[in-house]
């Protein structure tokens, strides 16, 4: 478990910016919200705390050579399909 590393991502603003820019970018609606909202869930994902525990960078959620756009991206379409098949039918 990987809980100090998750808590430590989750305190780190640009990290969290990046995944609000990747919201956007994959066009979620208030997507700072969006990414406040499922930041613990994107963090815990496979591999992100041992991404984020081997980067030299400060803060680094700045290295985009560990936590990468496109684990972002796919984090977010991960999550965003995954509430759409549970949410309730209207």
């Amino acid at each position: 478990m990987k809980f100090l590393t998750i808590t430590k991502m989750n305190a780190d603003p640009v990290l969290a910016a990046r995944v609000g820019a990747g919201a956007a970018w994959s066009g979620v609606r208030d997507p700072q919200f969006w990414a406040a909202q499922n930041a613990l869930r994107v963090y815990s994902l496979e591999g992100w705390a041992d991404a984020y525990a081997a980067s030299t960078v400060d803060p680094p959620g700045a290295d985009e050579t560990a936590i990468t756009d496109q684990m972002i991206a796919d984090a977010i379409t991960l999550i965003t399909q995954h509430d759409v098949h549970e949410s309730p039918a209207s």
